[in-house]
C-alpha cells in the first residue's frame, strides 16, 4: 500500500501545510518524523504507521489566536 499527502507546503517547513494564517502551519509526521509534502511512502498494511499533524509556526512570527483553515488531501493506493 502507498500513501502520499499532498496539499501546498509552508515557505519554512516542506513537512507543514499551508493555512491561512501567515506563519502558520500544519506539520504532519509518520511515526514521530517528518512527512515531507507530496512525498509518496509504501507502507506494510500490517504495520501501518502513525501519521499526526502537529501545529508549528514561522521562526519569528506570532500567529493570531482564533480559527484556521488548511487543507490536503490523503491517497491511499491499494496494490
Amino acid at each position: 500500500m502507498k500513501i502520499t499527502i499532498s496539499g501546498t507546503a509552508t515557505d519554512f517547513d516542506p513537512a507543514a501545510i499551508e493555512t491561512d494564517v501567515d506563519g502558520l502551519g500544519i506539520k504532519l509526521l509518520q511515526n514521530g518524523k517528518s512527512f515531507t509534502i507530496g512525498q509518496t511512502l509504501t507502507i506494510n498494511p500490517l504495520a501501518m504507521p502513525l501519521i499526526q499533524a502537529v501545529p508549528v509556526k514561522e521562526s519569528g512570527a506570532a500567529p493570531q489566536e482564533g480559527a484556521f483553515e488548511a487543507w490536503a488531501t490523503l491517497q491511499l493506493e491499494f496494490q
